[in-house]
């Protein structure tokens, strides 16, 4: 067994836990990762249960809704995830941290790629390539980067840190003045002196648009790149009945 231990983090609300525990259980099939933290937050119910050997569900209250403010009963997700991150903290049979949205999807081979060699950075950064169609899959990103050594990233994410940089989400600096709601789109800081590895591969694939979920129009007029989609993630899809 591999000596990268990876923990994962996940926190959703109750319309979408199935499909978190389906994306989820895909990840679990690496070897890479150890522990999985899903965090149902719309529940009135605080309970904790072991769903597989890896994967383990807390029930809470953070709210529910982005378009609330907190006080109102809107979603606090910087509590939610810090709060899921703390249980991971706690853990002593991990040494990275990962967010993992519900409709994310990782290549399981992936992380073989992405955490061999990695132990001299401490963070991950990779490309998050948007899945849109359903006939004809195609991927988008809203955005790419060119890096100094010629390796270019669409829509680059960081959500991978070692574990003892004890990050913590906080509220994005003047959230406030676009949304009711300054939990969304919270971010953790880095601090100068940190350094990241750029994961050049094609990794981490984004279905939202193809649940035509919030900000799918905005995806659909993303640039499309050009990508031999995996088989595996075809056969994933066709497996979500969509």
């Amino acid at each position: 067994m591999t000596n990268k231990r990876v923990g994962i983090y996940c926190t959703v609300n109750s319309e979408e836990l199935a499909l978190a525990i389906m994306t989820l259980t895909y990840s679990a099939q690496s070897e890479y990762v150890r522990r999985i933290i899903i965090v149902q937050t719309d529940s009135f119910i605080n309970s904790k249960v072991q769903l597989t050997d890896k994967i383990t569900l807390y029930t809470r209250n953070f709210g529910k809704g982005y378009d609330l403010s907190i006080t109102e009963g809107g979603y606090d997700q910087i509590a939610a995830r810090n709060f899921a991150l703390d249980i991971l903290y706690d853990c002593t049979d991990i040494d990275w941290v990962m967010l993992h949205d519900a409709d994310d999807l990782y290549l399981k081979e992936g992380y073989r790629n992405a955490f061999d060699g990695i132990d001299e950075y401490d963070a991950l950064t990779c490309s998050c390539l948007s899945l849109k169609g359903k006939n004809k899959i195609r991927c988008s990103a809203r955005k790419s980067f060119t890096t100094n050594e010629g390796i270019v990233l669409h829509d680059p994410h960081t959500r991978i840190w070692k574990k003892n940089l004890g990050l913590h989400y906080e509220m994005s600096s003047g959230i406030e003045q676009t949304f009711s709601n300054v939990s969304r789109h919270c971010g953790v800081f880095f601090s100068h002196g940190i350094t990241f590895c750029i994961f050049k591969h094609a990794w981490h694939f984004h279905l939202h648009a193809l649940f035509n979920k919030r900000h799918t129009d905005k995806i659909s007029d993303y640039p499309f790149i050009t990508i031999e989609l995996p088989e595996e993630v075809k056969d994933f899809i066709k497996k979500l009945n969509i």
